[in-house]
């Protein structure tokens, strides 16, 4: 089972079709492709801050390499440090550029595959007449705090675990 983030443009409604359309969902874990491949991975997803980044440190390790050659096999291993950290990041990276593009995280879904997280989400989503600017307000739900206070003790606290009286 995987878990999958939902995203749309803010002001989206269920009933909309084109809404539909441009809803995306993020699977979170790890991304194979950024790791082997992070400067594609970062194109083919149209993350252009992102690409700029990961360029910016792909040629300044590449220029330590070139300027500083006996740091060569620490710079390999910083390369493939990097390269494992945009794998591991992958998915907040593209959360956050979807963020600068005006998308806004409606629900997480999980399920086996993209397929399952859309039926999932669509069905639970055309069923319920709000925007989905509404709804990511709203989201995630909120309990209502409750008072815990005990009878007889002060609201002051001090230590790790205070007990009425003591």
């Amino acid at each position: 089972m995987a878990i999958y983030t939902v995203h749309a443009p803010r002001g989206a409604h269920a009933a909309s079709a084109n809404a539909a359309e441009r809803v995306i969902f993020v699977r979170d874990g790890f991304a194979w492709l950024a790791f082997v491949v992070p400067l594609l991975w970062a194109l083919m997803h149209r993350m252009w801050l992102v690409f700029l980044g990961i360029l910016a440190v792909s040629v300044a390790i590449g220029l330590a390499g070139e300027f500083i050659p006996w740091l060569g096999n620490a710079l390999l291993g910083v390369g493939l440090l990097f390269s494992l950290l945009v794998g591991f990041e992958a998915s907040q990276l593209r959360r956050w550029s979807l963020d600068r593009k005006g998308y806004v995280m409606l629900a997480t879904v999980i399920a086996d595959n993209v397929a399952g997280a859309e039926q999932r989400f669509f069905e639970a989503w055309v069923g319920q007449p709000v925007s989905a600017s509404t709804e990511a307000a709203n989201w995630p739900p909120v309990a209502p705090a409750r008072a815990t206070q005990t009878p007889g003790a002060t609201r002051e606290i001090t230590g790790l675990f205070p007990e009425a009286g003591r």
